[in-house]
């Protein structure tokens, strides 16, 4: 008796944790328009056209960090999605499995002047995808090819902002920030085969970064 109430709270766990994470579908349960002007524009990098739906995932999924859309984060992000897994086999306590959503709402909230800066190891992508930031799909490829799975493609987006006083930061190698903030910049992201989730490509953040597509110029007065 006692393993058959264990095996059910497990069950009823698991319920929890597909119902909280809304695995039908997933993730295009509801198919999203984009204001991508140049879905079809090649990169100077060379990606090749983007479909609207993948443009729309990718645009999805930056307007879900900009709006910090919690929810639509964990169900989009590939590490996100194993960890709240793994916390659901291993605890048949729901209390357990919304402390870690807690957490992790937390952690891509978090928006502090020291995050600011893109460093050797990378940036967190809630300040690439800042509020205000205007988001453009310039393109796709094929994506990275040493990441933790099968990569099904990567869209590209251009990120500009809207003034310096917020503009991401730059770290060069001797590990100081340049004085002059982030104009735009393009960012990739990759998507896994598997399951379409949004794969973790630093070690800082989840995003790859262009460097040959940075640039510093700001109209006057920002």
């Amino acid at each position: 008796m006692a393993g058959f109430t264990a095996c059910v709270c497990s069950v009823g766990v698991a319920t929890y944790f597909a119902m909280w994470m809304g695995w039908v579908n997933f993730p295009f349960q509801h198919p999203v328009s984009t204001n991508s002007k140049s879905d079809s524009t090649p990169s100077e990098s060379g990606p090749t056209a983007t479909p609207a739906v993948n443009a729309g995932l990718a645009m999805r999924y930056a307007q879900a960090i900009q709006d910090g859309n919690c929810d639509e984060i964990l169900r989009m992000t590939s590490w996100m999605v194993d960890r709240m897994r793994r916390v659901a086999l291993e605890s048949s306590d729901p209390a357990v499995i919304e402390a870690t959503r807690a957490e992790l709402c937390a952690q891509i909230r978090s928006r502090v002047v020291e995050g600011n800066v893109l460093r050797l190891e990378g940036i967190e992508d809630q300040y690439v995808f800042a509020p205000g930031a205007t988001l453009e799909v310039v393109g796709r490829d094929d994506g990275r090819t040493d990441l933790s799975g099968p990569v099904a493609y990567r869209t590209w987006i251009q990120v500009t902002y809207p003034n310096s006083r917020t503009a991401p930061l730059v770290q060069d190698p001797e590990g100081n920030a340049v004085a002059r903030p982030v104009r735009s910049w393009n960012v990739g992201i990759n998507v896994s085969r598997a399951d379409n989730t949004i794969m973790k490509a630093g070690v800082v953040g989840n995003l790859d970064i262009d460097f040959s597509s940075f640039s510093f110029e700001w109209p006057d007065g920002k």
